[in-house]
């Protein structure tokens, strides 16, 4: 494939800016690191604690020691995933509640002024994120959906 060809399918040069709306992907970050780091936390505190039990139990023996140590380990990981999977999954959905909500809202907004109803501007719960771009949205289809709402009442009319 030739450079000519190459450029018409994909832009020349690939982003630099990673973080685009630093504001809310930080937050999202912030939100799985912590996550993250609770994950490590406890699983930390839960394997000293079972490898202190086994060498008070097994100081004289190494051999039950190690063979305890692995039952151990793999007990550690089966219940550090039982209790950080949940707790993963819930924090994801609070962390990207206050986007997908506004992004639903979005859509079914999109949905009715495609179909020329002149819906009224949308609005987005305080707290939420793209409120700014719901802004820029209302104020750049704000001539399309007033056209909308005049036809469809002209229709009503006739």
């Amino acid at each position: 494939m030739t450079n000519s060809a190459n450029s018409t399918t994909r832009p020349s040069r690939l982003r630099t800016k990673k973080l685009i709306n630093w504001r809310l992907q930080l937050r999202l970050t912030g939100w799985f690191v912590a996550a993250g780091m609770l994950a490590l936390g406890l699983q930390y505190i839960m394997t000293v604690n079972q490898l202190t039990d086994i060498a008070m139990e097994h100081a004289v023996d190494p051999g039950l020691a190690f063979e305890s140590a692995r039952s151990m380990t793999q007990q550690v990981l089966l219940l550090s995933m039982g209790i950080t999977l949940p707790l993963t999954t819930l924090v994801g959905i609070l962390a990207t509640s206050r986007i997908a909500g506004p992004l639903h809202r979005l859509t079914g907004f999109l949905k009715a002024t495609n179909r020329g109803e002149g819906p009224p501007d949308c609005k987005l719960r305080e707290g939420d994120q793209l409120i700014q771009f719901t802004e820029l949205l209302n104020d750049a289809t704000r001539a399309t959906r007033e056209d909308g709402a005049t036809e469809a009442s002209e229709q009503q009319a006739a």
